[in-house]
C-alpha cells in the first residue's frame, strides 16, 4: 500500500515521487525558492517553488523514498 504525506520542501530529496508530478531527479536552491527537476511522461520538466512550500509525496511509489 502506498502512503501520502505531507513533508516540507526543505526535506526533499532526489528520488521523492510528488503526487500528481513524477519523480525528483534534481532539486537546486535559489535565493527565495527551490527549483526541481521532475521526470514525467517521460520528459524532464522544471517546477519552482517557494523555500515555506510544502508538498505532498508517496513513499513506496517507484522511484520513491
Amino acid at each position: 500500500m502506498k502512503d501520502i504525506k505531507e513533508i516540507d520542501i526543505a526535506e526533499l530529496t532526489a528520488g521523492f515521487y510528488i503526487l500528481n508530478l513524477g519523480s525528483v531527479l534534481e532539486i537546486t536552491e535559489e535565493d527565495s525558492k527551490y527549483a526541481l527537476v521532475i521526470s514525467r511522461m517521460n520528459e524532464k520538466h522544471v517546477f519552482r517553488y517557494p523555500k515555506d512550500a510544502k508538498l505532498w509525496v508517496i513513499s513506496n511509489a517507484p522511484n520513491g523514498n
